[in-house]
């Protein structure tokens, strides 16, 4: 049974490239979906790496056969790096019908789409849960089921797969595939006493399966037996490999990474001038890894990641309903939103998304009392700035102009709120909260130890009690909302 987080058996870097036929046996868990077999689902990375399928391109064939196909990325899945998934839906609604008290029992929801994602391994086989998603799978031979439902013309001599994976990580579900062994040997007839012809060659000799066990592996993924030793197949290497400069994605070691900016050049467009086009050249860059990757470090992963067990995995996931809503994948809670940075009467509560366990989120994403704004008339705490007030900002080419404050906000802060204490290489040093937007596209929580910002090496963007009762900021009117505090420019949270 196919363990439902990304651990496929098969590792561009450490095993022997699946031949077509077995690139062909993992697309079928696609595009065999059907009445008899509602739902599959295969990881993005095996798509990608193994298949060489682009998953739109997958999204699209499936999609013309009438199946409703859904990407889900890591943490809106438990499969790592996430995964395609497609599905008959009238023909899932059905099973999930027909078996609706057992997953009301279970409390699993009966919804089509709401199942995918809760998708998670049941209690232990023998269950008539368990045999409800094998059905989902068109799985009738796995030995966990209550009643295992052999296909007409099975040999006994062909062991029966052991049960389902159950993966203490990731705790999912989903199904099996059978891998075969050497086949058995069979003796040669004994001698007669007369003579005889020679002996007619006996019957196919008869395939042996591997057993379905797991091996957990040191930086928390699992391998399962392959091969024709049936051996568990070698762990994959955690990426040591060193940040290298790039200009372009393709500068990189391959497709895992991305070059990720540290200085760069472009024009921003205003919403309202359509003729306008948006433009951006990295005059420098570092390979980072993208989402779903194996990581050492939070600074091996792209911004907005963190090395989760070895694997960049985006904080932030999908939306959810509230605290106490359980469906969110493993390693992530439900928890509240900041909110907009300026609360008005009558705005609706923020809402709750997913996010992993141990994140701190820094709200709200304003700048500290007394932050000097650059203005015309020189430079002024951020907290005495009225609408109306000149300030300098910069138009869609990058010109410094001049331009008017039109919206301004004032956010109270909890006692204990943390603000990010930036400190360049030429001594220009703000105070701001984590979230706030920069410039080029990042926040300023993102900006490490190292990288380059606004003409300036970054030496500290360590985090401290900001000891205020609240942060400020300010929208400038033109292009781009960009202004300078302390001297720094930034992009405004007002837009």
């Amino acid at each position: 049974m196919r363990n439902f987080e990304n651990k496929s058996k098969f590792n561009a870097e450490t095993l022997t490239p699946p031949s077509e036929e077995r690139i062909e046996d993992l697309l079928n868990d696609l595009r065999k979906v059907g009445p008899e077999k509602p739902l599959g689902y295969l990881p993005l990375s095996t798509l990608i790496e193994i298949c060489h399928i682009d998953p739109k391109t997958m999204q699209e064939e499936l999609e013309k056969k009438g199946l409703k196909v859904m990407i889900l990325k890591y943490g809106e899945t438990n499969v790592i790096g996430g995964a395609l998934f497609a599905f008959d839906e009238e023909a899932l609604r059905r099973f999930l019908e027909e078996g609706a008290a057992i997953l009301k029992k279970a409390g699993w929801p009966t919804n089509p789409e709401s199942f995918v994602r809760h998708l998670r391994m049941p209690a232990g086989p023998k269950t008539d849960l368990f045999d409800l998603i094998a059905d989902v799978f068109g799985d009738k031979i796995n030995p966990g089921r209550r009643q295992v439902q052999y296909k007409k013309g099975f040999s006994q001599l062909i062991l029966l797969i052991v049960a389902g994976v159950i993966v203490a990580v990731a705790g999912v579900y989903f199904a099996l595939n059978r891998e075969t062994a050497p086949p058995v040997s069979i003796p040669a007839p004994a001698p007669s006493p007369s003579p005889l012809p020679a002996p007619t060659p006996g019957p196919a000799p008869a395939p042996i399966a591997c057993t379905q066990e797991v091996k957990q592996c040191t930086d928390g993924t699992y391998v399962s037996r392959i091969g024709k030793n049936c051996e568990f197949a070698p762990c994959p290497s955690i990426n040591t490999t060193p940040v290298t400069e790039c200009k372009k994605d393709s500068d990189c070691f391959s497709s895992q990474y991305i070059c990720q900016a540290t200085q760069g050049m472009g024009t921003a467009c205003p919403d309202n001038d359509k003729s306008c086009v948006p433009s951006y050249i990295v005059i420098k860059g570092e390979c980072k890894l993208k989402e779903g990757n194996r990581c050492s470090t939070d600074s091996d992963c792209a911004a907005g990641n963190l090395c989760n067990k070895n694997i960049c995995t985006s904080p932030a996931g999908r939306q959810c309903n509230s605290v106490s809503d359980t469906s969110c994948p493993v390693d992530f809670e439900c928890v509240q939103g900041c909110g907009p940075p300026v609360a008005r009467e009558n705005d609706p509560p923020p809402t709750y998304f997913c996010q992993l366990k141990g994140y701190v989120r820094m709200c709200p994403i304003c700048l500290s009392v007394n932050t000097l704004i650059d203005t015309p008339l020189g430079a002024f705490p951020i907290q005495q700035l009225r609408k109306g007030v000149p300030v300098w900002t910069t138009n869609k080419y990058g010109e410094r102009v001049v331009g008017v404050v039109i919206k301004i906000s004032r956010v109270p802060v909890l006692l204990n709120h943390l603000m990010v204490e930036l400190i360049l290489d030429d001594e220009r040093k703000l105070l701001v909260s984590s979230g706030h937007p920069t410039a080029d596209g990042r926040t300023v929580g993102n900006l490490a130890v190292g990288d380059t910002y606004d003409g300036a090496r970054v030496v500290s963007s360590g985090r401290v009690l900001y000891g205020y009762s609240a942060t400020y900021d300010i929208l400038p009117s033109g292009d781009t909302g960009f202004y300078w505090a302390n001297s720094i420019l930034l992009d405004s949270t007002l837009h």
